[in-house]
């Protein structure tokens, strides 16, 4: 029983540490990005703490939504705020509600640019398989880069620095 009770404060103490360290690089980013005025709109919150329950909520309750509004004057939009947090449902969310994939923000950043900077599968995989996405030269090579660095041979272990 003690082993038991041992293992799971473990697991605890693991998932706490994690969850800590998501939560400062997630803030660190928002830092470095100059999205600290958004953390005011209830939509960037919801996205930012992981709730997608809550952005489907606030959209369904907002008349004047509109997904591809900029919220600030670097033209970040929630789709971009979605791909660098790494949330997966927010992203699906605000995809199924019409998110323009060629939107850019700073630097020209498109969701799927992002997603490939930021080594977010996930995103990569659900923005490609969008119907309506027309990927550019530019970015097709930058998946296509990204692909061969996931590529692990047998017997060597590579690791790329972002």
């Amino acid at each position: 029983m003690l082993n038991d009770r041992s293992k799971n404060i473990e697991s605890d103490l693991t998932k706490n540490v994690l969850k800590n360290f998501i939560t400062e690089t997630r803030r660190n980013l928002c830092l470095s990005l100059n999205w600290t005025p958004l953390f005011k709109d209830p939509k960037f919150l919801s996205i930012y703490e992981f709730k997608p329950e809550e952005l489907e909520t606030l959209i369904d309750n907002d008349a004047n939504f509109d997904v591809n509004k900029p919220l600030d004057e670097q033209g970040t939009c929630l789709i971009h705020i979605a791909v660098a947090t790494r949330s997966t449902l927010c992203l699906a969310i605000l995809l199924k509600r019409g998110a323009d994939l060629q939107k850019t923000c700073t630097g020209g950043e498109t969701a799927l640019s992002i997603a490939i900077k930021h080594y977010y599968f996930e995103a990569i995989l659900l923005i490609l398989n969008q119907k309506e996405f027309k990927i550019t030269h530019t970015e097709l090579t930058l998946v296509s880069d990204y692909l061969k660095k996931k590529t692990i041979r047998l017997g060597q272990l590579k690791f790329h620095k972002k």
